[in-house]
């Protein structure tokens, strides 16, 4: 996280011996990465490897609600805003970007969440321009999630419905946590 709360990246740790760790990234720019640690970081080598055909196929993704970098793992969203406060050491000591974090989470002020969503055929040419939506299947898929966005919770009904800021209507069928 930065120090507003945002995310940089999410890696996988792995001690390779007692004077070393190795991150993987997924992220499609891993420099970011290191750059940003490299700023922290005080040992003399620092690797960032890139992984490659990890992770769920974009359909089963999407319906899934699970964020994945850069569309939703990025520093325009902190981590309670696409579901991975189960990612925060709550109870760890000082971190960057932790005063930010739990202020929002004590308070209750995330006012934004990821959520999956779908429209009608009709709809879909409308959707691909709304500047919620963060990733977006190339065709629309029947019976399948075809979103993923970052939208207002307050605009979301008790029916699962919400409009998008650009006006096109959709129904949530999942959200993040």
């Amino acid at each position: 996280m930065d120090q507003k709360g945002r995310l940089i990246d999410i890696v996988i740790q792995e001690s390779v011996d007692e004077n070393g760790w190795l991150l993987t990234s997924s992220h499609e720019s891993p420099d970011k990465l290191k750059n940003w640690l490299e700023k922290y970081w005080f040992s003399e080598r620092l690797e960032i490897k890139t992984s490659t055909g990890l992770g769920e196929p974009e359909p089963d993704r999407i319906s899934a609600c699970l964020p994945k970098a850069p569309n939703e793992i990025n520093e325009s969203y902190n981590p309670l805003e696409i579901g991975l406060s189960k990612l925060i050491a709550w109870n760890k000591g000082c971190y960057v970007g932790q005063e930010v974090i739990s202020r929002l989470d004590t308070y209750d002020k995330v006012s934004r969440q990821l959520m999956s969503v779908s429209c009608k055929r009709e709809d879909f040419e409308k959707l691909k321009q709304s500047s919620e939506i963060t990733t977006l299947l190339n065709e629309y898929v029947e019976n399948h999630a075809i979103a993923l966005g970052i939208f207002k919770k307050a605009s979301l009904t008790s029916e699962g419905l919400l409009t998008t800021q650009n006006g096109t209507p959709v129904w949530v069928v999942s959200s993040a946590r």
